[in-house]
């Protein structure tokens, strides 16, 4: 048995090296007869049937099995041509337009082999192209670029036919961009085909584009940013439109001039100061665009920059600025209620500007220059420039709102924080009107709870002072509100002018909002003898003190923390009578017979 294993695996080898050269004649071959052992062929499936176009790629695969093995080789043949792979898949193209078969061969471990065929059909497709540029929305004589791709079936297409408008193809690249730009206003659309080294056409695609007449735009550009006085200074405007555009010019502040199309201003400024440079471009349609610069024209003094002069300020606490001159040494800052200053706020400093904290108060005009000195400490004094500071910012009572009626008689007083007067706030609250007893001195809170020390049915009161922590304070106006009326006492029982079933009984009532009270009992219908003088129970039981057939009255008053009281209603009950029938065995007499 041995021997005729070795004899059959000899001749598979021969049969596998001769197959090699021709793997049709596997398919004619049966290399040996396995009926009886343990050996069984292996077995290929191949895809179904394909359409693939000339030069694409295409992947050809199988399934290849073996039972009791493995496939180690793969031959696949088509167009004459030979290929072995190890895997049962070829990747593979074809140059030319037919019907194809493919074999494919299978070789497991033992030589013993399988084939499989399959046919692909190769097609001419005309190549497909698609612009991938977004419509888009550009004003007139904007230029703007179109990107499409196309692609073929033999090769990536190598010239792109451009329309604008038309299906008349007037302009031809040779790459897929195409730059263009459109005079005239709407909607515009730009064709694209694709043509392949076969001369087939492709698809034609579409881009749209929404033209729009746009305004012009201008821009300024100085030769220099800072100069001396009387120094040259030239200006170069840009404008783009969609068409000619007329230029106005204004030099330092000053209003426009008369039209010109002169795009390039040169000028000379003979004082010191923050220069403006305008432009205005009028185009033929009537729109407008305008732009400006500013230029530092220098002199000996400092130039004034902020409060800028007859500014209103909110608050008195702020800071002066200046550019400096050609004087640097040192600058004397003047600052003053009259014109010119005379008060030195700062004899000296090198620094360009200087804080006020002190000295300018709420609702006054001011006047500030500065001085200043070169090395050999010769002044330059700069213009005058004033400001006023606004009234002190109000201090705004939030709730409750005025002339309001509380539910109750605690209060939530609220107010807004002030961004100036913010260091601290009082609060006054009184029966008064202004009132003056200060309810707290000093909180940083914007809002207080009174819960204690108001009472019922009153009108009060309040205000609230802010402070800085200079103490400088400003204070609200005065609002009002109304605590609510003074709540009742309910009682509850005996019920009024019942009659009592026992001599005792005990009283009851509501509590409310009360925290003691004082129970009054007597014969009389408007009762003053005390009971009992102070409970912060809501119930009496009276046992003693009591007579049969009497009528009795009651009532309570109520008193809270604040010693804030109410009264009841006057009841009254009636105690029974001291002769009551009797319902059971009232004597015993011994029976005798008689």
């Amino acid at each position: 048995m041995k021997k005729t294993l070795l004899i059959a695996f000899a001749f598979i080898t021969i049969l596998f090296l001769y197959c090699s050269k021709d793997p049709e004649k596997i398919n004619r071959v049966n290399p040996l007869d396995i009926s009886g052992t343990n050996y069984s062929l292996p077995t290929i499936e191949l895809m179904r049937d394909t359409t693939v176009g000339i030069k694409d790629t295409v992947k050809l695969h199988g399934n290849a099995l073996d039972s009791n093995g493995r496939i180690v080789k793969c031959f696949w043949k088509s167009r004459s041509q030979i290929d072995t792979t190890t895997l049962c898949s070829l990747k593979t193209s074809f140059k030319e337009i037919g019907i194809y078969q493919v074999i494919v061969t299978v070789v497991d471990n033992d030589g013993l082999m399988a084939s499989d065929t399959m046919s692909v059909t190769v097609n001419l497709y005309p190549p497909k192209v698609s612009i991938i540029s977004i419509d888009t929305t550009v004003g007139m004589n904007d230029s703007f670029v179109v990107r499409a791709t196309a692609k073929d079936t033999s090769i990536y297409s190598t010239k792109y036919f451009w329309s604008i408008d038309s299906l008349r193809y007037s302009k031809v690249t040779n790459d897929s961009t195409f730059k263009t730009a459109f005079a005239l206003p709407g909607t515009h659309k730009v064709f694209c085909v694709a043509i392949d080294d076969d001369s087939n056409f492709s698809n034609i695609d579409t881009f749209n584009v929404t033209v729009e007449r746009r305004a012009p735009t201008v821009s300024l550009k100085s030769s220099i940013s800072t100069l001396g006085v009387n120094d040259t200074l030239t200006v170069t405007a840009s404008a783009k439109d969609d068409g000619v555009v007329t230029l106005f010019w204004s030099i330092d502040s000053a209003g426009y001039g008369v039209a010109t199309s002169d795009s390039v201003r040169g000028t000379r400024f003979s004082s010191a100061g923050i220069k403006v440079i305008k432009v205005k471009v009028l185009d033929a349609d009537g729109n407008i665009d305008s732009t400006s610069i500013q230029i530092t024209v220098k002199a000996n003094e400092a130039i004034l920059q902020a409060p800028s002069n007859n500014s209103v300020l909110n608050t008195p606490l702020f800071t002066l600025n200046w550019i400096p001159g050609f004087y640097t040494s040192r600058y004397q800052i003047l600052l003053d209620t009259v014109n010119p200053p005379v008060r030195v706020a700062q004899a000296s400093t090198t620094d360009t500007s200087y804080t006020v904290n002190s000295f300018v108060n709420f609702s006054k005009s001011y006047y500030w220059r500065v001085v200043s000195y070169n090395a050999s400490n010769v002044p330059a004094e700069s213009p005058v420039w004033n400001f006023s500071v606004s009234a002190k910012p109000a201090i705004v009572l939030v709730s409750p709102s005025d002339a309001s009626t509380l539910s109750g008689k605690n209060a939530n007083l609220v107010w807004n924080k002030n961004s100036y007067f913010n260091h601290h706030y009082s609060i006054k609250l009184d029966t008064v009107n202004p009132p003056v007893n200060v309810k707290i001195a000093n909180t940083t809170d914007s809002s207080l709870v009174v819960n204690s020390g108001l009472n019922f049915d009153k009108v009060y009161y309040w205000s609230v002072t802010a402070y800085t922590s200079a103490n400088d304070s400003n204070t609200s106006v005065v609002r009002s509100f109304s605590t609510a009326a003074v709540p009742p006492v309910n009682l509850i029982a005996p019920a009024n002018n019942v009659t009592l079933a026992a001599k005792s009984t005990t009283l009851s009532w509501n509590r409310g909002s009360w925290t003691r009270f004082k129970i009054l009992l007597d014969t009389i219908a408007v009762p003053v003898r005390v009971e009992t003088l102070s409970t912060t129970d809501t119930q009496k039981v009276v046992s003693a003190g009591l007579a049969y057939s009497k009528k009795y009255y009651w009532q309570v008053r109520a008193y809270d923390a604040d010693n804030d009281s109410s009264v009841s209603p006057v009841w009254g009950f009636t105690t029974p009578d001291s002769q009551v029938t009797p319902t059971g065995l009232i004597a015993y007499y011994p029976f005798n017979g008689n």
